[in-house]
């Protein structure tokens, strides 16, 4: 018969370890991820030849075959990873036959960085930080490509502003650009007329609208009224996201639910009123505001520029009047001073001196 091989010793970093109990209690022996540098000794009893003993040993997940150690009694392996092994120990006295084989369960934990909680932890927050970057990022740019859509608009209602030199036709240009440029679907520009206190409308444009720049079909409205009214009575632009939930909303030619009004300033005091309107609830946005409250701005400008043109061609031609009507009267002042016996008589002395000369 092949001698049985025991265990007599189990060190970690050469420093013993009772094994016995724990493989009694757990059946296993269990490692810390740094505890991977050990060695087993083991030795087989059997009295009448034992120099003839030779050894077999492998840790089945780590050896791939068996290791032949001739005498000697022990094995030891260095710098394991974590996992589940088995370490088996045979003896031979020859023959080419071997003995039982000892079985000995190890598991060596994991190292921390390695464990599947820590891995799915990171995993999930190196996912969460590229969805972070990658929505930071696209805000970024969706916020560069709004800034530069704002950019263009402005541009564009500056450029076409800059061109125009009455205020009839700067309004009806803004108002058209608002539903060309802006794609709003209906716009109203209103001028304030303080005395009778009423918001004027002085220009309308609207999309699919056959009486889109139809005057007549607009109301004016008191200062005050409704939310044309409430802005140019406040100074302060509105976004209505709902008109049906706004008791002041006044309905035009029919029903839109998204409404944008902004007063049209000059040194503190409101001039008139941009107001567009959507069918499409929370149509208009931020972006929209802040272009409006810009082309306002300059529309407000502009609308002063072109009131003081027109007020200095009207005082010239009230002045070319004057003094035509001027030159006028001292004409008929010079004439009615002119005696026609007067006029005569020297007609007469002049006749003379020609023919006595």
């Amino acid at each position: 018969n092949q001698p049985k091989v025991f265990i007599n010793s189990f060190k970690i970093f050469d420093k013993e370890r009772n094994i016995q109990q724990e493989l009694v209690d757990q059946k296993v022996i269990r490692l810390k991820s740094y505890e991977n540098f050990f060695s087993f000794e083991f030795v087989s009893i059997d009295f009448n030849r034992p120099e003839r003993q030779l050894y077999a040993y492998m840790l089945e997940g780590f050896d791939k075959d068996w290791i032949q150690s001739g005498t000697r009694r022990y094995a030891s392996y260095t710098n394991l990873p974590g996992g589940n092994y088995n370490f088996k120990v045979r003896a031979s006295i020859g023959a080419g036959k071997w003995g039982e084989i000892t079985v000995i369960p190890l598991h060596i934990n994991l190292p921390f960085h390695k464990t599947w909680w820590f891995i799915t932890s990171m995993s999930l927050l190196f996912v969460t930080a590229l969805f972070l970057f990658i929505r930071s990022r696209n805000r970024k740019i969706k916020a560069e490509r709004s800034e530069v859509e704002i950019q263009t608009a402005i541009n564009y209602f500056a450029s076409s502003i800059y061109e125009q030199q009455t205020v009839d036709t700067i309004l009806k240009d803004v108002a058209r650009n608002c539903i060309s440029r802006l794609h709003f679907e209906d716009c109203v520009i209103y001028l304030l007329d303080e005395q009778q206190k009423m918001l004027i409308p002085k220009a309308v444009y609207g999309y699919n609208n056959p009486n889109r720049d139809a005057l007549e079909n607009v109301l004016s409205i008191p200062l005050g009224k409704g939310i044309v009214g409430s802005v140019a009575q406040s100074g302060q632009a509105e976004l209505i996201d709902d008109t049906s939930s706004d008791a002041r909303y006044i309905i035009g030619d029919r029903q839109r639910f998204s409404e944008i009004t902004v007063p049209m300033i000059s040194d503190g005091k409101v001039l008139g009123i941009i107001d567009c309107e959507h069918s499409v609830k929370q149509f208009f946005t931020e972006k929209h505001l802040s272009i409006l409250t810009t082309i306002a701005s300059l529309c407000a400008n502009k609308i002063v520029r072109a009131r003081a043109q027109e007020e200095k061609e009207q005082t010239r031609e009230m002045l070319l009047t004057t003094q035509q009507r001027m030159a006028d009267a001292e004409m008929q002042a010079l004439r009615a001073q002119m005696n026609p016996h007067f006029i005569f008589n020297c007609l007469n002395s002049i006749q003379n001196f020609i023919i006595n000369n």
